[in-house]
């Protein structure tokens, strides 16, 4: 447990990434840059013309590379790997088939690889930049920026403060995207109907998702500052930063179906991912009892909390967060679901007196044991 993190946590779909904004708005601020993906319809364009490696690359390196939402996608993964404008550049070279690679494009199980599934989405865009460009024209009709803040708001106390740049960029691998208060969202992987229009509310429901994240910051900050850098609350900040808005902004309970029945791949894993997690609640809720209590105590860290909360298409602590969530809407309302951003410690408390009525009215909910109650209220942070 060596490295300092920050409580919150926002991921979209399938990556995630934890963080802290400094605590200086008065005001919203959110803002959608389309550059990075508009200069890679042209950079793509180019390509088609026939033009040699050398100044496909150099437009690559002049035009594409620069832009701040290449630059977001280039911070988010070089937290994990090593990672600049020139492997960028090979990432997407190899799946053009531009620069050999010994990369498979199928598991063993049949189903395309991350390496094939980057390929499939790359030589589709350079096959019909068009339809990109036209993508991006259409977003901007959407109004994201406007009809997903005021989704976020609506599950955010009347005082937070949302703070957001997002960047339409051309990645590949993350749909989605964030790092402190840069949002990337890969138009590559644009969800659409199957009459292949845009899916404007799953666009929307993403960039709320995210703006939601934003909020919670700023109130983690306003209201319990000594815990936003505090690694021994990261699992039961988990829970609360990214069972909120997935329950009430994302509705994953409401789409199972329509994730089961998808062309898709991904959303097909995500619906597996998602059914066990459902069918295991109860035991999710016994491993969170204990997973929390050794977090506190400083017997596990981020690490270890990553693995076994965080993995697959979307980890057990979107399921376990969502269902407390629904626990608390169902039996206290909204309002007492806000208050959790006001100190994530009392997010257990909250859900066991939620739990407890719904009991009283013929529930079978999970109460969390009353011991487990007082230490996590009474947690105040480490010397």
């Amino acid at each position: 447990m060596k490295d300092r993190v920050c409580l919150v946590a926002v991921l979209a779909i399938v990556p995630l990434v934890f963080f802290c904004q400094e605590q200086a708005h008065i005001k919203d601020t959110v803002r959608v840059d389309y550059t990075m993906a508009e200069q890679t319809v042209e950079w793509l364009r180019f390509i088609n013309t026939g033009a040699d490696d050398a100044s496909v690359k150099q437009f690559f390196m002049e035009k594409v590379a620069p832009t701040s939402g290449c630059q977001a996608i280039i911070h988010h993964w070089a937290r994990f790997r090593t990672w600049n404008e020139e492997t960028f550049y090979t990432f997407i070279m190899e799946a053009l088939g531009r620069v050999p690679t010994d990369q498979p494009v199928t598991g063993g199980d049949g189903s395309l690889t991350a390496f094939g599934r980057r390929k499939k989405l790359w030589q589709s865009a350079l096959a019909d930049p068009d339809r990109l460009g036209q993508d991006i024209e259409a977003l901007k009709k959407i109004r994201l920026k406007d009809k997903a803040l005021e989704i976020a708001k609506a599950y955010l106390p009347v005082e937070a403060v949302v703070s957001n740049d997002f960047y339409i960029v051309a990645f590949g691998a993350s749909t989605a995207f964030s790092v402190g208060k840069e949002n990337g969202y890969d138009l590559l992987q644009l969800s659409k109907t199957p009459e292949g229009d845009i899916d404007t509310e799953v666009v929307i429901s993403t960039f709320a998702h995210e703006m939601h994240h934003s909020g919670f910051s700023h109130c983690i900050q306003t209201y319990t500052p000594g815990l936003e850098d505090d690694e021994h609350v990261f699992l039961v900040g988990i829970l609360a930063a990214e069972g909120m808005p997935t329950y009430f902004i994302n509705k994953p309970f409401d789409h199972l179906d329509v994730l089961r029945s998808s062309p898709e791949p991904l959303y097909q894993a995500l619906a597996r991912d998602w059914e066990n997690h459902l069918a295991s609640m109860r035991a999710l809720y016994r491993k969170a009892q204990d997973d929390i209590l050794s977090n506190l105590r400083g017997d596990i860290g981020q690490h270890e909390i990553m693995d076994s909360w965080m993995g697959g298409v979307q980890g057990p602590a979107y399921a376990l967060g969502s269902n407390m969530f629904s626990v608390i809407e169902a039996s206290l309302g909204v309002d007492s679901a806000k208050s959790v951003l006001k100190n994530v410690l009392r997010f257990p408390s909250v859900y066991n007196r939620a739990a407890k009525i719904g009991n009283e009215q013929g529930g079978s909910y999970f109460v969390f044991d009353d011991d487990f109650i007082k230490k996590v209220s009474a947690y105040h942070g480490t010397e």
